[in-house]
């Protein structure tokens, strides 16, 4: 072998050395450029579930503030600020049939979820002819007003044949009404 032939056989090591150098980069260029597009996709999908949730998290914001705001329910920020509103709603109905309430308690809160229980004791007195329309006002009240328990009285015909015209007859109740508010989380 001569000096030309050893010449061109490192010429021609040193090319497929080289060739081969250059597949492995091609071919390690080309798996970093799969591991890109990968990682592209998973990006885009994620962002496309951050976009979701933002937008199921702005419906259940939404859902929220309505279920809050639910006409059948007691609107306040505490179970005694409900009692409080409870009362005073119970007192101009009773005061608008000429009644009299005597007094209200707050008996217990039961929490269920995002529903607090309210449940309020009263007792008032309504002139019995004014009964019908006192109970119709409760039944139709918003917040919805639900009766839990009831005890009534009224005047025993024997105990005097003819109430004094300013003292008509007056029907005594005693009732536990529930009512619903929205309790935050």
């Amino acid at each position: 072998m001569n000096i030309a032939s050893n010449a061109r056989m490192t010429a021609v090591f040193g090319v497929a050395v080289l060739a081969i150098i250059m597949a492995l980069a091609v071919a390690a260029f080309s798996a970093q450029q799969e591991d890109t597009n990968d990682a592209a996709q998973q990006l885009a999908a994620a962002q496309m579930r951050a976009a979701q949730a933002q937008s199921v998290a702005r419906m259940l914001r939404i859902l929220k503030l309505e279920a809050k705001t639910a006409p059948g329910l007691v609107a306040a920020d505490s179970a005694s600020l409900a009692e409080a509103r409870l009362e005073g709603d119970m007192k101009a109905l009773v005061e608008a049939q000429g009644g009299e309430l005597r007094s209200a308690e707050l008996q217990d809160v039961k929490a269920s979820g995002h529903l607090e229980a309210i449940r309020v004791r009263y007792d008032l007195s309504v002139p019995a002819a004014r009964l019908a329309a006192f109970i119709y006002a409760v039944e139709s009240h918003t917040p919805f007003l639900i009766v839990d328990h009831v005890e009534m009285s009224g005047p025993m015909s024997w105990q005097s044949p003819a109430p004094p015209p300013d003292k008509a007859s007056r029907i005594d109740l005693q009732w536990t009404l529930l009512s619903y508010r929205w309790r935050p989380a």
